[in-house]
């Protein structure tokens, strides 16, 4: 936890940063993530790679 804080100073954020996160994760709707993916995930830009 000591970290998470320390973290958060360095970078000028708040005490409340990590629950302010929180918060704004929870909010997203899969609407809006739908949304997101379609405007930043382009499958020519991504690479398909198999394992196994």
């Amino acid at each position: 936890m000591t970290d998470l804080f320390l973290s958060a100073e360095i970078h000028g954020k708040g005490l409340g940063f990590y629950n302010d996160a929180i918060l704004a994760i929870r909010a997203i709707t899969p609407e809006r993530i739908q949304e997101l993916a379609k405007k930043y995930l382009k499958w020519e830009d991504m690479t398909i790679v198999g394992v196994g």
